[in-house]
């Protein structure tokens, strides 16, 4: 297992996980131009991430989350109550 925390805090929230074959995301606070960026530091990609999981829909979870999931592959894992708490929010993938 590996797992990278990329950015933890009121700036914005995101972890990079692996699971034998499967890598996720935990959150997308960050944008996808700092995702990439701190992936690449720690030699780790976006390539075939499997899903972005996000645990609740305040910014610093959800800000990159409209940039990074259209670039991927990956499946979004959210709860109803967290999606419908989305509402407003410019994630234009998910209408």
């Amino acid at each position: 297992m590996k797992v990278c925390i990329l950015g933890s805090g009121s700036k914005g929230n995101t972890t990079y996980f692996e699971i034998g074959d499967s890598k996720f995301l935990i959150d997308c606070g960050l944008s996808h131009r700092q995702i990439t960026n701190r992936l690449k530091q720690n030699e780790l990609s976006l390539d075939n991430l499997d899903g972005i999981l996000v645990t609740h829909e305040h910014g610093d979870h959800i800000a990159g989350l409209n940039v990074t999931l259209p670039k991927t592959d990956a499946l979004l894992y959210v709860t109803e109550e967290t999606l419908e708490g989305c509402k407003g929010v410019s994630l234009k993938h998910l209408t």
